[in-house]
């Protein structure tokens, strides 16, 4: 589609921006039928990012939680996401139940093989 102005823009595309105000209602993080519990996406305090930077690497996150848990992408990919302590954060690594770990190429906002988000499966 062509740039426009935003009085001629279809509603889907204001709904696709990233600083939305027309938001749909947030995913449940606890499935109703069977009790699991969503995925959640924990990122690294330590850095400051854009909401782009952010949604970026959650996506990142997301890709590779879909591709270890495909019955969590079947579900419609149910998640929450938290801003931890650092130690919190830290502590993520070592638990059994993390299934992604985003590591940036330090070529925008963070410095290169920064670990910017860490995703854990709890309940998947």
């Amino acid at each position: 589609m062509p740039p426009r102005p935003r009085s001629l823009r279809p509603d889907v595309l204001d709904r696709m921006q990233a600083m939305a105000t027309v938001l749909e209602p947030a995913p449940r993080t606890r499935r109703e039928d069977d009790g699991r519990v969503a995925l959640t996406y924990l990122l690294n305090p330590r850095f400051t990012m854009s909401s782009g930077k952010t949604l970026a690497q959650v996506a990142h996150a997301a890709v590779a939680a879909a591709q270890r848990l495909p019955e969590w992408a079947d579900a419609g990919c149910p998640a929450q996401l938290l801003a931890p302590s650092a130690a919190v954060f830290d502590a993520a690594r070592s638990r059994d139940d993390l299934v992604a770990e985003v590591q940036d190429g330090g070529l925008t906002e963070v410095p290169p093989g920064a670990i910017t988000v860490r995703a854990l499966a709890s309940g998947w």
